[in-house]
């Protein structure tokens, strides 16, 4: 399990809970973007495992150290429609994200299709335009949603 910076989490969140997440889109602001199109990216992160910036992509940032200097963090795209396909004979869907620094190869990752919220994601893929990303949100408007629907659920805050 991984260890974060402010809170030691040890557990998934269970499907009940993401039930209720799911359901939670429709009552707060989205800044623009479709239900649909939220409850599909939380179920894509649900499933896959990814990280956000997998899935939605990242910009370049200037990073400042005092033993490094001034770095400049890579570019990652987005997932595009023609990076996800789904097979009838397997009945499942499948990813594929391309090899970046860290990684030597392309990771493929296989999501059957007879699991809860699967749906939404494929619906999501149907309806995007080739050559296009699956999810177009930034990764700031993502957080802010995910604040604005975790505060109810956690006053703690620690989320």
């Amino acid at each position: 399990m991984p260890k974060y910076k402010y809170v030691n989490i040890q557990k998934t969140i269970s499907k009940e809970k993401l039930e209720q997440l799911l359901k939670s889109f429709e009552d707060f602001d989205r800044h623009g973007h479709s239900v649909e199109e939220l409850q599909s990216l939380l179920a894509m992160l649900y499933w896959s495992g990814f990280r956000i910036s997998e899935i939605i992509g990242r910009l370049p940032h200037k990073t400042v150290s005092e033993w490094k200097g001034t770095h400049y963090t890579p570019a990652w795209p987005p997932i595009l429609k023609e990076q996800m396909w789904r097979d009838a004979d397997t009945q499942a869907l499948f990813v594929r994200l391309p090899a970046r620094k860290q990684w030597r190869k392309d990771r493929l990752i296989q999501i059957p299709l007879g699991l809860e919220f699967v749906d939404m994601i494929v619906k999501q893929w149907e309806k995007t335009a080739e050559q296009s990303p699956v999810w177009k949100i930034s990764s700031i408007t993502w957080w802010r949603i995910l604040q604005a629907l975790l505060k109810p659920l956690d006053p703690s805050g620690l989320v």
